[in-house]
């Protein structure tokens, strides 16, 4: 394993860019900026299988760029694609692609598919070199969190500022909303999923949805947000709303979302997380993380408690070699089975049969687990 990851740490130091670059071309008088970002990561474990990762290790990459044009001082188009990489499988993804005229600072027009104003993060998914560890939480806006991805329809947002310091930024929207699908839950009875959680993007769309964060600025930043439609096939409305708060400064940042989700079960979510840059190119980071499904008396029957929920201590340490070039390691002591699951389908099968009604003695005890990521974060 430390053959593996000298290896990667060559890998992504050869990565390193020289200097911050927006590229810039003109045709026909009209602006065209070019800005990209890329993420590399290795996760390994030391029991079961952990969104990409495994005891034997797990690879994923993704590289987005994203195309900014200007053809008019209030019209700005946006194209982002991006690719993903987990293991041996790529993926092609187009994830925004928006037209946004500026009619005043207080009022902008959105159309296309955009981000999910939603948090903190909603605004940042795969710029890496923006927050402090690899992954963001992943019990909230990972494959199974609460929290949608982008949405596709039209939307509004502005921002006002009342003098001072103290300022108000909305979004509202409407559409079609992309979010993550709902994780099968294990059930004593009934053959158990194959694979892990969340090793490749899916999507659900949630139909006809509209929604809207609303931030207030003053040095902290803080607000709510929130959406609700139906997901395509169902009959029930999707509700999803929360809140978030953010304060930063030149060596220190901190913030904290929470999230509730009510469908077929009741989601709950919410993290912690801290950072503190020292000596010019060093950071450390800590953040708590967790998830609970809730499950009628009904639904539960059958169901291990595990399944249901998520607890994840995370400590970075975090080296920046240039203000846009990161690499990034870190140790996550994870709780729960709700993103992970055994690599052996005999010990799946004995895990899920232990919540059987009819099983002679207590559920198995699956344990904690632990994980290690390192990786590189960088953009230009």
């Amino acid at each position: 394993m430390r053959q593996r990851l000298a290896g990667i740490l060559l890998a992504m130091a050869a990565l390193s860019p020289a200097s911050r670059a927006s590229a810039q071309v003109t045709a026909g008088g009209d602006a065209l900026r070019v800005n990209g970002f890329a993420n590399v990561a290795y996760t390994a474990t030391d029991t079961r299988r952990y969104v990409f990762g495994s005891p034997a290790g797990g690879y994923r990459a993704n590289f987005g760029i994203a195309f900014l044009g200007q053809p008019h001082e209030d019209l700005l188009l946006v194209l982002q694609p991006m690719m993903d990489f987990v293991q041996s499988t790529a993926t092609l993804e187009i994830n925004f692609v928006q037209a946004t005229w500026r009619v005043a600072d207080y009022l902008k027009l959105n159309l296309g598919k955009g981000r999910l104003p939603f948090g903190v993060y909603s605004d940042i998914f795969d710029a890496g070199v923006l927050r402090p560890f690899l992954a963001m939480p992943i019990g909230m806006y990972g494959p199974a969190g609460p929290v949608g991805w982008s949405y596709l329809g039209a939307g509004l947002s502005g921002t006002l500022f009342f003098g001072g310091a103290w300022g108000l930024s909305y979004d509202v929207y409407g559409g079609d909303v992309l979010a993550p699908p709902p994780v099968p839950i294990p059930r004593a009875g009934v053959a158990p999923p194959a694979g892990g959680v969340g090793a490749t993007i899916k999507f659900e769309r949630i139909d006809h949805a509209f929604g809207g964060r609303l931030t207030v600025l003053n040095g902290l930043r803080f607000g709510v947000g929130g959406y609700v439609g139906t997901p395509t096939g169902s009959d029930d409305l999707r509700t999803v709303y929360g809140g978030h708060i953010e304060y930063k400064r030149d060596d220190l940042e901190a913030r904290a979302e929470i999230a509730h989700l009510e469908h077929d079960t009741t989601i709950d979510a919410y993290y912690t997380e801290i950072a503190y840059r020292f000596l010019e190119y060093g950071q450390v980071a800590l953040r708590y993380d967790a998830t609970t499904d809730t499950l009628t008396d009904q639904q539960s029957v059958g169901v291990h408690e595990d399944f249901l929920n998520h607890r994840e201590v995370a400590a970075a340490l975090n080296f920046w070699l240039s203000p846009d070039f990161s690499i990034k390691l870190s140790y996550h002591y994870v709780t729960g089975m709700r993103l992970s699951r055994p690599v052996s389908p005999a010990e799946m099968q004995r895990i899920v049969a232990s919540a059987s009604p009819m099983f002679p003695g207590d559920p198995v005890d699956v344990g904690a687990q632990q994980v290690i990521m390192v990786g590189s974060s960088f953009s230009f």
